[in-house]
């Protein structure tokens, strides 16, 4: 079998765990003690047959890993592909891991968005939870079809009423300066300038 490549760093990151680098560049991270099983020294060329050894180990850890974060709360594909990479998993265990708990639907990203936007909408603007969505790796396409759905449903002056109450601001005692900064603050939220107005207008809003 050809070889992989020549072992160009081992870097320890903690005590008991190293980043291993294949021609100068970071290939994956084992224990310590896993060096000596492989036979891992700087200047070394790392064999295939080894290399796929390895791998085995990784796509085990890394599926074990993943079903302990998501027991503990939801991911996207992207949050937990994020999180392995950080741990020092290569790309195609990363792959193979994803697919993995997708087939067991441990990962669904569209289940994912519902539970958010069920979640958040009463405090959170359409604008705000796109946007946070995006940034956890939800695919654009996916996420419209969403949020045409619940823009349809979704009435946004509950969530401006909400976040209202919470400040505890009331638009019969409030100074100008005070209806000025909310008005402010609720836009930089993401809801529309219309909502607001017509919910600080309206005399019965606590209702």
């Amino acid at each position: 079998m050809a070889d992989i490549g020549v072992i160009s760093e081992i870097l320890y990151t903690t005590q008991k765990k190293c980043s291993i680098y294949i021609n100068e560049q970071f290939a994956f991270a084992l224990y310590k003690g896993e060096l000596s099983r492989y036979n891992l020294k700087e200047g070394s060329l790392l064999s295939e047959e080894v290399y796929r050894e390895i791998a085995v180990l990784l796509l085990k850890r890394a599926k074990s890993r993943s079903l302990h974060l998501l027991n503990a709360r939801p991911y996207t594909q992207k949050q937990l592909s994020d999180k392995l990479q950080t741990n020092g998993y290569p790309k195609e265990v990363i792959e193979q891991t994803m697919e993995y708990v997708k087939s067991f639907g441990y990962i669904n990203d569209n289940a994912y968005v519902e539970q958010y936007i069920s979640n958040h909408s009463a405090k959170k603007s359409m604008r705000e939870m796109k946007e946070k969505l995006l940034q956890k790796g939800i695919k654009r396409d996916v996420l419209e079809t969403y949020m045409e759905t619940f823009a349809e449903e979704q009435d946004d002056t509950y969530a401006i009423k909400a976040l209202l109450k919470k400040k505890r601001y009331s638009p019969v005692d409030a100074t100008v300066e005070e209806t000025r900064r909310i008005y402010a603050y609720l836009a930089r939220k993401g809801f529309r300038y219309d909502d607001i107005h017509k919910v600080l207008q309206v005399s019965d809003w606590n209702t």
